[in-house]
């Protein structure tokens, strides 16, 4: 009697060891754990440090059904002053006025807090590879794709996820790879145009904005000014072509301050200059000259600030080719202003896994499932980064309300307080999709679409 021979675990790879790509491994091998999960990271241990990042609801309720309740419940539970809405102030002018609030919390937490979660949470559920900087692959369509990295080493699989950032190095090969094949299929009949656009979307553009970021410790702040509005509740303040976010951070001990500055007639242009930099606070400080005294106490407080370019991926065509996909800020890297970077990049890990992780995902299958992955997650994700430069747009008072409005007669306070309430509406649109969406009925929705696309081949 013959004995069957049961199907070969399917083998996945990412490259990246971030947080997309931790949430992407541990979802993964929570809905299937006969599934081989290794991670490729070139730093020699996951990086532990950074500033706060904030997270809505929708994706902090997501992360709790994948077997990370017990740990997030009790960090909101020891984690004071961890998040609430957000307070709008209009604030480059010599009195600031506050205008409204969001409409829902955001819940913010110290990345390397974030970070210890995930990995108490998942380290025995796949196997992590320090070192390992990846400098190509190679998928020929038959047999397991072919890592090579700098040491020299080689590894395979069936599946190669790129969690590797904003220059990511999958996505470069990624790119590269389609614009070859463009020509190789077309030949010399054809002008370049479309393979030089292809390959156009291996680099990031700069969006004519930087961001200087520090962390304040709360009683440094409460003894400054012990009514400060960051001491009680996480605030923007806004001005002309600038603006300042505060929130509270590592159980409300650190105030995380980011102060942002924009020169929009630069965005879609390439900075040739370092992407980080140690500043003077002299140089934070001339941006905000003649803003609000609680500015200028936030300004003082910020201890060897650094200045962050910020780059962005703005619209690739595809997140997907053979059986390569790109997950997080290597397919779709966006500004900060909606606090949806880490949070985006969790929400393809979530609905990734839950495309591999079914029954219907075999090597055969693979090419449909990340094809499915991309018609749900790249429309949405794509949508959430233009929401994000359009909510800068409103904080920088560039949007189509401010378009007149100059500096000067912003600080002058001619700015009128139906316009401010027109500001809130604006923001209302603009973050609705934070409570009228679930990342659990997306990744239904892409369960659903794989079925029926395999139902489709089978008919």
């Amino acid at each position: 009697m013959a004995v069957s021979t049961p199907p070969r675990k399917l083998r996945v790879a990412v490259v990246g060891g971030g947080i997309g790509g931790l949430t992407f491994a541990i979802a993964l091998s929570h809905h299937a754990p006969s599934v081989d999960i290794d991670i490729y990271e070139s730093a020699s241990t996951f990086g532990m440090v950074g500033a706060g990042i904030g997270m809505w609801p929708r994706v902090w309720d997501a992360l709790k059904a994948i077997g990370l309740k017990d740990e997030l419940d009790r960090y909101s539970a020891s984690a004071t002053g961890a998040g609430g809405k957000q307070h709008y102030r209009k604030a480059d002018q010599a009195e600031g006025i506050t205008f409204g609030t969001s409409m829902v919390d955001l819940v913010t937490i110290h990345r390397p807090d974030f970070l210890r979660i995930l990995l108490e949470s998942g380290s025995s559920s796949y196997r992590t590879h320090f070192q390992k900087r990846l400098l190509n692959y190679h998928d020929s369509g038959a047999g397991p794709i072919t890592l090579n990295f700098k040491d020299g080493t080689v590894a395979t699989c069936d599946v190669l996820v790129g969690a590797d950032g904003i220059k990511s190095v999958v996505r470069t090969g990624m790119y590269e790879q389609l614009a070859s094949q463009w020509e190789e299929v077309n030949g010399s009949c054809c002008s370049n145009e479309r393979s030089d656009a292809l390959r156009l979307n291996k680099n990031p553009t700069w969006t004519g904005q930087v961001v200087y970021r520090s962390l304040i410790p709360t009683e440094v702040l409460a003894r400054a000014n012990p009514t400060h509005h960051s001491l009680s509740v996480p605030t923007l303040y806004v001005g002309k072509n600038k603006y300042i976010i505060t929130y509270p951070i590592s159980g409300g001990k650190l105030i995380n301050t980011v102060a942002l500055v924009s020169k929009p007639e630069l965005n879609g242009t390439i900075y040739s200059g370092p992407l980080v930099e140690a500043v003077s606070r002299g140089e934070l400080m001339d941006n905000f000259v003649g803003w609000e005294p609680q500015v200028q106490t936030i300004l003082n407080l910020m201890e060897k600030p650094l200045r962050w370019v910020i780059n962005s991926i703005v619209s690739l065509p595809s997140f997907v080719s053979g059986r390569v996909v790109l997950l997080g800020d290597a397919a779709h890297a966006m500004t900060p202003h909606q606090a949806s970077g880490a949070g985006q990049a969790i929400e393809d890990g979530l609905v990734l896994a839950s495309l591999l992780a079914r029954p219907e995902t075999t090597r055969e299958t693979l090419p449909i499932a990340l094809q499915t992955y991309d018609e749900i997650r790249r429309p949405f994700s794509q949508d959430i980064l233009r929401r994000s430069y359009e909510t800068g747009q409103i904080y920088y008072l560039q949007s189509r309300r401010m378009k007149d409005v100059t500096a000067e007669s912003s600080a002058n306070g001619s700015v009128s307080t139906e316009t401010l309430e027109g500001l809130c509406g604006d923001l209302r649109e603009a973050f609705r999709w934070t409570w009228s969406t679930a990342v659990t009925s997306d990744c239904d929705q892409a369960v659903d679409l794989l079925r029926r696309k395999l139902q489709k081949i089978e008919a």
